[in-house]
């Protein structure tokens, strides 16, 4: 088991690694699985087709300020589910940060 940033998960894979921990892939597990299956079986180009839509997703929250308060407005944009405010003193994001985040995940197809 490893901890890497998600951006290198396709290359890793590639290495050898068999699994891996990491916030991300509570909100996109498919996507992990899928990366790692694409490259189990020989086919890279779908491996890095994949880890760039991953990427952007990272992107989305990252541009939109501190990690954790993103974080957490990604979980309920991925899930429904409300988790609450961030803990203090940390803030949440704004309502336009959280609707810029949803566009980018809807543009890549990663929520309806």
């Amino acid at each position: 088991m490893c901890y890497f940033p998600i951006k290198l998960l396709a290359p890793a894979v590639l290495l050898g690694i068999k699994s891996s921990i990491g916030t991300t892939y509570n909100l996109f597990p498919r996507q992990a699985q899928d990366i790692m299956d694409a490259v189990a079986s020989g086919d890279l180009e779908r491996a890095k087709s994949l880890q760039e839509q991953l990427n952007k997703a990272v992107e989305a929250f990252t541009a939109e300020g501190p990690w954790v308060p993103a974080l957490k407005a990604g979980m309920e944009i991925v899930t429904g589910m409300k988790f609450g405010p961030p803990a203090l003193p940390q803030r949440p994001i704004s309502e336009a940060a959280r609707k810029r985040i949803e566009g980018k995940l809807r543009i890549l197809k990663l929520i309806n």
